[in-house]
């Protein structure tokens, strides 16, 4: 199964690592390692993800999925043949906001 990063997921995921730095390379690369592992998970098993938020993309079929012990999650459509990775947003920002007015 195919596995495609949105550009503004791969920004998400840079503003994270950024972000986590300031504490020290180890979480951050720590963050990393757990993002490429969920994306793993997610592809062996795409309804993993909650659909909690659906409705809020103007596509339908929105998942999420947290990042382990991390408070960010990953926003994902799968189809039959690919990943799409849409977002990496954290927990505590307006994500009802964020996903309707995402392009």
């Amino acid at each position: 199964m195919n596995l495609v990063i949105r550009p503004q997921a791969d920004t998400d995921i840079n503003t994270a690592f950024d972000y986590l730095k300031q504490d020290g390379p180890k979480i951050a690369i720590e963050f990393l390692d757990t993002v490429e592992h969920n994306f793993d998970l997610i592809k062996q098993n795409p309804e993993i993800g909650s659909t909690r938020y659906d409705g809020l993309f103007p596509v339908k079929g929105l998942r999420f999925f947290k990042v382990g012990k991390f408070p960010w999650l990953i926003f994902y459509f799968s189809t039959q043949s690919m990943i799409d990775i849409v977002r990496i947003l954290h927990g505590t920002r307006d994500i009802p906001t964020i996903l309707s007015t995402n392009d």
